[in-house]
């Protein structure tokens, strides 16, 4: 796997039902963090998110698999975690598939969405992950992203928290 590049892409509305598949398969590994109820609300935000006319997703196309998925959702909209701005990107379900995970395909769906973010004027990239995703939280530190406490939240019922990051990237 190691001689293939990636190539990240904007995904077409007839790939959104295999990007689905690919963030479900990708957040698999957390289920067991969820109650059933919170489960099911999780899937159906990944749906809504994934066929919204306001959400931009690429794909990370690793010889000939999609191998990770990543959304944006620029400015002021609707269905954002976090508080919607007008100059405020928000990158939500970053997933790689575990079998290409550390080869660098999370950063570079990362850098897409902060190119897209500045190609739309953004001033900030807005994200969450949880405390559980700590390969996740290192890659977001590691590429500059601060946190953001005063917007976490706690999604589950164990005590795992959302954690609020961002960037400026105006």
């Amino acid at each position: 796997m190691h001689n293939t590049s990636t190539n990240i892409r904007t995904c077409p509305i007839s790939e959104r039902t295999r990007a689905e598949e690919i963030v479900l398969q990708s957040y698999e590994e957390y289920r067991e963090l969820c109650t059933k109820p919170l489960w099911k609300d999780f899937v159906e935000s990944i749906h809504e998110a994934l066929f919204s006319e306001q959400t931009v997703i690429f794909l990370a196309q690793y010889g000939d698999t999609i191998a990770g998925v990543v959304t944006l959702v620029i400015g002021d909209t609707p269905g954002t975690l976090g508080a919607p701005h007008e100059s405020t990107a928000e990158m939500r379900m970053l997933t790689v598939l575990p079998q290409y995970r550390k080869q660098g395909i999370g950063r570079s769906l990362v850098h897409r969405c902060l190119d897209h973010a500045r190609q739309s004027h953004m001033k900030t990239l807005h994200l969450y992950t949880t405390s559980y995703m700590k390969a996740a939280i290192r890659m977001y530190e590691d590429m500059g992203f601060y946190r953001d406490p005063a917007a976490d939240f706690t999604p589950f019922p164990n005590g795992g928290e959302a954690l609020a990051y961002r960037m400026d990237v105006a």
